[in-house]
């Protein structure tokens, strides 16, 4: 995290110096809500289906991890940006099975076609800096800016007599870290004329690069991983307005990244479910 430090310390102050010279600054905090999914194994069927690749699989066929957070927008006045910062964070345990393709050899779990269990636990952490574009009287907004996820990973086998790997042990640790710069644009038109009902919603592509630290489940050794990446980001939704300063909102949200860099771009992650907020304007 500290080489991500000084980009999100150059867009805070950014937006707190902007804040600061305009004459009249808005604030808008939404306390938010986003019951998340997150389906593993996306495209398990063609890792199944692979014959040429010696591995084995861990399946979790749905994890369900309710994430807390906040967005920040502040608003220069007179001036058609504004600056946005958004956070999530949130865990989830469960129980998992790993099993193999029919063709791995060696000592690893799910050799020979069995089928191991074990627990896991997971940690999410997801940060936004955004500026956004905000054409006067125009339903639509451009937006850009930086995207960090970090991602931890435990997973530990509870079937008696098995281990990850020879040095005899049971759980493997995973931490992944992606940095993203985003683009994107949204929409917000009134479905009355008071405009007190709303439709919203936003589409974002990043690209960026990944940082994956993880146990090697045959050696036991810590392994590093750094490449590319890139994500998705789409959702839509309903505003209600109470007033000028307050209103509710109701969003179906979805992210797709990929799983793993351990996973060779075979697999990808779906993130996805309803998302709450209540935004207080000042």
């Amino acid at each position: 995290m500290k080489k991500f430090f000084l980009p999100m310390l150059v867009i805070g102050i950014l937006a707190f110096a902007s804040g600061r010279a305009a004459a009249k600054v808005g604030i808008t905090v939404t306390p938010k809500i986003w019951f998340s999914v997150e389906n593993f194994n996306a495209l398990e069927n063609a890792l199944l289906s692979n014959t040429a690749t010696n591995r084995q699989i861990s399946v979790r066929e749905q994890v369900n991890i309710p994430l807390g957070g906040a967005a920040i927008a502040f608003h220069p006045a007179d001036a058609p940006i504004d600056f946005l910062f958004n956070f999530y964070s949130g865990e989830t345990d469960g129980p998992f099975f790993v099993a193999d393709t029919g063709n791995s050899a060696g000592g690893d779990p799910g050799d020979n076609g069995n089928i191991i269990n074990g627990t896991y636990e997971l940690k999410r952490i997801d940060v936004e800096f955004l500026i956004r574009y905000l054409p006067k009287d125009k339903p639509w907004n451009l937006f850009t800016g930086i995207r960090i996820n970090n991602f931890e990973d435990s997973q530990t086998i509870t079937t008696p007599g098995f281990t990850w790997n020879a040095s005899n042990s049971k759980s493997l640790e995973t931490e992944t870290t992606i940095l993203l710069w985003e683009f994107g644009a949204g929409f917000q038109a009134p479905i009355d004329e008071a405009g007190v009902h709303r439709f919203f919603g936003n589409t974002t592509i990043g690209f960026g690069s990944f940082k994956s630290e993880f146990d090697n489940a045959t050696t036991g050794n810590e392994n590093l991983i750094e490449g590319a990446a890139a994500a998705w980001d789409i959702n839509t939704g309903y505003e209600l307005f109470l007033g000028d300063n307050f209103s509710f909102s109701a969003r179906y949200r979805m992210y797709a990244r990929p799983t793993s860099p351990v996973d060779d771009g075979y697999n990808l992650t779906v993130i996805h479910g309803p998302d709450f907020g209540a935004s207080l304007r000042f």
